[in-house]
Parts: structure tokens; sequence; C-alpha cells
């Protein structure tokens, strides 16, 4: 009983330490862009997440596909609390979307 008990802590703080590690991980891989000048200039090699305000058309987003080389992703689960301007129409939006590089 001691020797499961024991295991299975270890394994609980060993799944707790790996969520917290994946956490930062992922939060350090997303950059937020404010622009359309910005987005230009990201590194096309870069294994980032982008994450936007946008509120444009199919059109719009066809259009950063093609100037980038990254794909929507699409939008986050979690709105912004407070509108964000979208970085083609310039309007407030609370809408989140992800941007990387697909393979």
């Amino acid at each position: 009983e001691g020797l499961v008990a024991n295991v299975s802590s270890t394994l609980e703080n060993f799944q707790k330490q790996l969520l917290e590690d994946s956490k930062v991980i992922l939060k350090e891989s997303i950059n937020k862009i404010s622009s359309m000048q910005d987005l230009k200039n990201i590194d096309k090699n870069s294994k980032s997440v982008y994450e936007i305000a946008f509120n444009g058309t199919d059109a719009d987003a066809e259009e950063i596909e093609k100037i980038t080389g990254l794909t929507f992703l699409g939008d986050s689960i979690q709105s912004y609390e407070e509108e964000e301007l979208c970085i083609v129409s310039s309007t407030p939006t609370l809408r989140r979307v992800y941007l990387a590089k697909t393979y």
C-alpha cells in the first residue's frame, strides 16, 4: 500500500509539473501581432503561433495567408476581454484568431 501511494503521488506531481511546463512553453510560443506591417515582417521560418485581432472577411484571411505563408488555425476559445482593433479593418473586435505555419 505504501509503495502504491508513493508511486501515485509521484505520478501526480510529475503530471502537474508537465502541465505547468507545457503552459509556459505554449505561452512563450504565441506572439501577439497588432498590425499588418508587423504581420508582414514576421520570420517566415519561425515555428511560432501568431495571435491577431481579426474580424475581416474570407478574402482578407486569404490575403493574410498569401502574404505571410501562414494558415488560419481558427478562433480562440477565449475571446479578448476588451475590444482590440482588427489588424485589417481597424474596427473593434473581441475575436482572437491564431495563425501558424502548417506542415
